[in-house]
């Protein structure tokens, strides 16, 4: 079975905002990040299929730096989080 490790940042200026937003912009964040995965799956020019896809919240950043980790995963596109 083959798979694609995609993955989605905030630019570091957002930190701040996010910081005092967790749920807003992180669920933005995992919202906007399905919606992508699933419309450019489900292109025919692309892969043309319905997929399956597992989205995580990281707790440090590249310079191990801590983010927020108290924010709850979205495991669908339509706003059904499933926590």
């Amino acid at each position: 079975m083959a798979y694609v490790h995609v993955v989605f940042t905030i630019p570091r200026k957002l930190a701040e905002i996010a910081f005092h937003n967790k749920r807003l912009l992180y669920g933005m964040l995992f919202r906007s990040s399905a919606a992508t995965l699933l419309e450019f799956a489900a292109d025919p020019k692309h892969l043309g299929a319905e997929i399956g896809f597992l989205s995580v919240l990281l707790s440090r950043d590249a310079d191990d730096q801590s983010v927020p980790d108290d924010v709850g995963a979205y495991g669908r596109a339509d706003g059904d989080a499933g926590r």
